[in-house]
């Protein structure tokens, strides 16, 4: 997967153009949600981003969408853990 930070500047304006104004930036009680969860939310943020383009989704209530990926994101996390599986930067 890209990271925005392997994308050059001009790079990240196409890339976010793409997506809604929602789905940009991630807002101080997401970020917070996804702390209490024990998740990186910057790090799901581009992971939801990512999977939103690759598969032309869109969503009447995205922050619902968003908390959805990462209650999912959790459990995701468990199963990988248990199989021996990880992303990188997961212990």
């Amino acid at each position: 997967m890209v990271s925005k930070d392997d994308i050059e500047r001009d790079g990240i304006d196409d890339y976010l153009d793409g997506l809604p104004p929602e789905i940009r930036t991630l807002t101080p009680t997401l970020r917070a949600y996804a702390r209490s969860l024990g998740l990186d939310g910057d790090t799901e943020l581009e992971y939801f981003q990512n999977h939103v383009l690759a598969n032309g989704l869109s969503y009447c209530n995205w922050d619902a969408g968003f908390r959805a990926w990462l209650r999912r994101a959790v459990e995701y996390k468990r199963l990988r853990k248990a199989k021996g599986w990880f992303r990188a930067g997961e212990e």
